[in-house]
């Protein structure tokens, strides 16, 4: 399920392709509760196989959905380096063609949605 090419989508419209940990990292830092509360990470094409979603969801308050194969795990932080940190490894793992990817851990969280991907 390694990807070459990814992109990373925001609310409030914008897109990078292939973004560098230092995009991403700007991605994060410029979520805001008022109009810009989501990035979302996939690989390119029609039916991606992943993604990796950073919501903020609160004051200084952030959740990651990764979604795999079926699979569904959330991890919630209050640290954006955290945030950063934890993305970056899951991207990490399914750029690589040569490893599988373990699973991810996951932190239950209350009130956020199911999203139509």
């Amino acid at each position: 399920m390694a990807a070459k090419n990814y992109g990373a989508d925001t609310d409030d419209g914008y897109r990078i392709d292939d973004p560098s940990p230092e995009a991403i990292a700007v991605l994060i830092a410029e979520l805001h509760p008022a109009d810009n509360t989501f990035v979302i990470i996939r690989p390119d094409g029609g039916s991606p196989s992943w993604c990796a979603l950073v919501s903020l969801i609160g004051d200084d308050l952030y959740e990651i959905e990764y979604r795999e194969g079926g699979e569904r795990s959330i991890t919630t932080y209050a640290d954006p380096d955290e945030v950063l940190d934890d993305v970056l490894q899951w991207l990490d793992a399914r750029s690589d063609d040569t490893s599988s990817p373990a699973p991810h851990r996951s932190v239950p969280s209350q009130g956020v949605p199911d999203l139509d991907l």
